[in-house]
């Protein structure tokens, strides 16, 4: 699956998260905004899995009408506790408590960082590839010699690092040794190496730290 897919599969779930919170939040803000705020006797509590509890009320109208109703708290109540709320003065079955903005914003933190960071990465990763096709169209093209294949020693992972092709290219009008590196693989590529020991590098002229390895010839499948 290639990298912009994921990054868009990670940014859609941010957003359905940062959906659901919302749809939580709003109800609850605009009926404690345009509500009337009441008081009433708790009745009974449920808990559904690990979420907030569930718990009913009984209460009058400002018409003296006798309501019951349930909504999410997030404070621990008790059957017979008198409890503040708001309820909707044309529909007043519909209630909150008030208490489960805070709780349900983790919902949208959670979605807002997972949709940024898929975001930042598919901006960057788009810069890379506008990069690198730019260097392929006109960049310097050179044979650089294959001088290892091992792990990415940045992670600090050990075995579990990926691997990368690590290579050599000599420029002989200014007596220098350039050295690149490959992106990332999730196995071993030197199996796929058919004998090569030339991968061809595209460099920038003006900054030759600016360079694409052209590794095409390993699948797209242990690409990172």
């Amino acid at each position: 699956m290639k990298k912009s897919t994921v990054l868009l599969i990670v940014m859609f779930a941010g957003a359905v998260f940062i959906s659901v919170g919302l749809l939580s939040i709003l109800p609850v803000v605009k009926l404690k905004k345009s509500g009337l705020k009441t008081e009433g006797i708790v009745t009974g509590t449920d808990f559904h899995g690990k979420g907030l509890m569930v718990a009913t009320v009984s209460f009058k109208t400002a018409g003296d009408v006798e309501i019951s109703s349930s909504a999410r708290s997030h404070k621990h109540l008790d059957k017979g506790e008198i409890v503040d709320f708001w309820y909707d003065r044309n529909t007043p079955a519909k209630i909150t408590f008030g208490d489960t903005v805070g709780y349900d914003m983790r919902a949208v933190y959670g979605g807002g960082l997972f949709f940024f960071l898929g975001l930042f990465y598919l901006l960057k990763y788009r810069r890379e590839d506008q990069l690198k096709n730019k260097l392929v169209r006109s960049g310097m093209k050179v044979d650089a010699e294959v001088v290892a294949v091992c792990r990415n020693e940045k992670y600090n992972m050990g075995e579990s690092a990926p691997w990368i092709i690590k290579c050599k290219w000599h420029d002989n009008i200014n007596d220098i040794d350039y050295y690149f590196i490959s992106s990332d693989f999730t196995a071993d590529p030197a199996q796929y190496l058919g004998g090569r020991t030339l991968i061809p590098v595209f460099l920038d002229p003006s900054d030759k730290g600016k360079y694409f390895m052209d590794t095409s010839f390993i699948p797209e499948n242990i690409s990172i």
